[in-house]
């Protein structure tokens, strides 16, 4: 009865065995690129350190000029540095986690919405 199914259906299971081989080398790559990311601002270097030369928020000011359609967001946060700091910190938690979830296929689906809006926020930043 199982064959009948797959037979009228496009999609048959060594499609899906092809999906996912694809989707892997796909998922650890751009899970690790948003982990890396948490991982170089936290462990290799705490770059949330507000007195610190490398503080991550510095280059808030950098987007400020350019920004497009999130200007005033990134201006309230240069102007009030505490809630700055709390936005790269949960920004910094919300990188580990997509990155995390990708890499060990834990809700993709959710993990590809972190990752399209983060990427969407440093794209209009």
């Amino acid at each position: 009865m199982k064959e009948e199914r797959f037979h009228d259906s496009s999609l048959r299971p060594e499609s899906y065995r092809w999906a996912a081989v694809i989707a892997l080398p796909l998922r650890l790559v751009v899970g690790w690129t948003y982990f890396s990311a948490f991982w170089r601002r936290l462990v290799l270097e705490n770059k949330l350190i507000p007195d610190d030369p490398g503080y991550i928020g510095v280059k808030f000011n950098h987007f400020l000029p350019n920004a497009l359609g999130i200007k005033p967001v990134i201006e309230y946060l240069v102007t009030h540095p505490s809630e700055l700091w709390w936005f790269m910190a949960a920004f910094t938690i919300i990188e580990c986690l997509v990155g995390l979830m990708l890499m060990l296929g834990l809700l993709t689906r959710l993990a590809a919405v972190g990752v399209f809006s983060l990427a969407l926020g440093i794209l209009l930043g």
